[in-house]
């Protein structure tokens, strides 16, 4: 721990101890732009063009210049050992710590396992920790990459980007309410007027709350039998349509190629 400190206050107070060239001097190509009426100088603009030559050249030379420079460092062995002491260790790794005013913990949390990122929170320092956003509710292919809490911690901007890409997807979760902008699964829901054991808003008032909850695509269906409840208060006729329903449903839903949606 002395050595890290040490390196970490060495990191902080580094001053050049030779004056080094370092760069090559690159020809100036001034390209003028006006934008809402002021006029913006780019003395660099072919830098922009990795097909020029000047410009490829110029990078070219920085980058082994600045390895050759590097290369010379002592100590670098220290450095690299620490690196791989940090990257061996069976800790998780926590990045972007977001602290609210009122004293709300939001942090990604790497699994040492799995590699992946997710979000997670406590309300107060020493409070439980809890999971609040995992990118697998997406995609396996889905990346958790910036979070944002608002001012007292009761709403979270989250980023997330699929396959790569550039552009990503903002998602706005109401931590009060965790189970809100979740990738609910599909869901088939049944419910009977007249059933005598599962009162009528247990099921429709759960198909309404996934309803609004869930953010995803997949299905969630509702059933509702206007004249019988289910089991013994149905009839063999009534619970012989209900399980039509229920496997047609999950045929469906796995994939199954004789039980996919006909097209009209």
């Amino acid at each position: 721990m002395k050595f890290k400190a040490l390196l970490l206050i060495s990191i902080l107070s580094l001053q050049c101890k030779e004056n080094v060239k370092v760069s090559r001097q690159l020809p100036i190509k001034k390209v003028t732009d006006s934008l809402y009426g002021v006029k913006i100088i780019d003395p660099y603009r072919y830098l922009e063009n990795i097909e020029d030559t000047i410009a490829l050249n110029w990078y070219k030379f920085q980058t082994n210049l600045t390895n050759k420079l590097i290369l010379k460092i002592s100590n670098r062995d220290k450095i690299i050992n620490l690196q791989k002491e940090i990257n061996n260790s069976n800790s998780n790794k926590v990045s972007d710590l977001k602290i609210t005013n009122n004293n709300k913990y939001f942090y990604l949390k790497e699994d040492k396992k799995d590699h992946i990122k997710k979000l997670f929170y406590r309300n107060g320092f020493n409070k439980k920790e809890a999971l609040l956003f995992s990118p697998t509710e997406f995609s396996n292919n889905t990346v958790l990459n910036y979070i944002n809490p608002n001012w007292d911690g009761s709403k979270i901007i989250i980023g997330i980007t699929t396959n790569d890409t550039e552009i990503g997807k903002i998602i706005i979760l109401d931590v009060n309410k965790r189970e809100k902008d979740v990738k609910y699964p599909s869901v088939f829901l049944t419910a009977g007027i007249n059933d005598s054991r599962v009162v009528l808003w247990q099921p429709t008032k759960f198909a309404a709350k996934l309803k609004d909850a869930s953010i995803s695509n997949n299905p969630i269906l509702l059933s509702v039998n206007f004249k019988e409840g289910h089991g013994f208060d149905a009839s063999r006729e009534t619970k012989d349509k209900e399980l039509v329903k229920l496997l047609s449903f999950a045929f469906w839903q796995t994939g199954h190629p004789d039980f996919q949606l006909k097209t009209l």
